[in-house]
């Protein structure tokens, strides 16, 4: 649908050049897949993406005598998969449409196109983050086995809401679900990359505006450093880590309690590994998948066909193939509820 009215101007007149365009959030929540980005790898047909898993118990008999009975290599091999979902889009216009158009200065065609992409691309933010098929443990939010904290500890004053608490205990518990995070995963002193994605009404506070309060005694930040400040210094200082706080309104909500969800992940991993004695010597079997949360695609863009129709008008579809959302290993997640205000 096209709404253009006729223009009426008077003359002599000056009209601005440009357009005030709607803007819509640009989310963030690409930085929680691994490498900040899809990955490009399905076959525009693929119904399907499975990920093999392997698994080892083992034992070594020790003594300093000879065992005629000696233990063995278990061994446990599993699959996992996510179906695939096509996004689709349909765009129609005539000549007269681009006439009745082109008097505002503007594209149509041009304006078709990118209007589609978003309806494409934000069908995809939506699949990353709550999937496709929920109950299917689609979707970041949705992922089984994550790490779930239903509200942010309370304070020593017993304030747990965003606006209330206490600005240098929040980042404190910001810092405690990191590391612990990297306790899961193994990846302690370890310089890794999380990222951090909420709604803007409550990392704006972390960010911006909530300073880390001065006590009667000394703590980080105190007086200078907000939230987020502080978390970043104390992060790196210790481990080299870095922290990408990206924003997502439609994450309101959508926590647990109702709460507004925050989600801290953990997108990529490195294999644990020791000089010589190496007690993590199963995981060079195999090549092991360093990517943590991925969303699978067959292109980085949609594929656009463009044909004409009756009555002098022409088509414009556009689709792409995805995955939703999906965590290979759900102890990179840790989802939190934050009470707003």
């Amino acid at each position: 649908m096209i709404l253009a009215p006729s223009l009426l101007k008077v003359t002599p007149s000056f009209t601005l050049p440009g357009t005030v365009m709607q803007f819509q959030q640009a989310s963030g929540f690409e930085s929680l897949l691994a490498n900040g980005a899809i990955d490009v790898k399905l076959n525009e047909f693929d119904k399907y993406a499975y990920v093999h898993y392997a698994d080892i118990r083992t034992k070594a008999s020790v003594g300093q005598n000879y065992s005629n009975q000696l233990p063995s290599v278990s061994i446990e091999l599993d699959f996992a998969q996510t179906a695939t979902y096509l996004h689709q889009v349909n765009a129609t216009w005539n000549r007269r449409d681009v006439g009745s158009v082109s008097q505002w200065n503007f594209d149509l065609v041009n304006a078709q196109r990118h209007g589609m992409r978003q309806g494409i691309y934000q069908n995809i933010r939506n699949a990353a983050l709550y999937g496709i098929n929920p109950s299917l443990g689609e979707g970041i939010l949705n992922t089984v086995g994550a790490t779930v904290v239903s509200s942010i500890p309370a304070d020593p004053y017993g304030n747990s809401s965003v606006t209330t608490i206490d600005n240098g205990w929040m980042a404190q518990q910001i810092i405690n679900i990191i590391a612990a995070i990297q306790v899961r995963t193994l990846q302690s002193g370890r310089p890794c990359r999380f990222t951090i994605c909420g709604p803007q009404r409550v990392l704006a506070q972390y960010w911006e505006t909530q300073v880390v309060q001065v006590t009667q005694y000394q703590r980080p930040g105190a007086g200078t450093a907000t939230i987020r400040e502080n978390a970043d210094a104390i992060t790196k200082f210790a481990n080299g880590n870095q922290i990408d706080w990206v924003y997502d309104d439609t994450l309101i909500g959508k926590g647990p309690n109702g709460y507004d969800a925050v989600i801290f992940a953990l997108p990529e991993i490195e294999k644990p590994y020791a000089s010589v004695i190496n007690t993590n010597e199963w995981a060079d079997t195999n090549p092991s998948i360093s990517d943590t949360i991925i969303l699978l695609a067959d292109k980085t863009a949609p594929t656009e066909v463009t044909m004409p129709i009756a009555l002098d008008s022409t088509s414009l579809s556009m689709e792409m193939l995805t995955t939703s959302g999906w965590a290979l290993r759900p102890e990179c997640i840790t989802i939190l509820g934050a009470q707003y205000p």
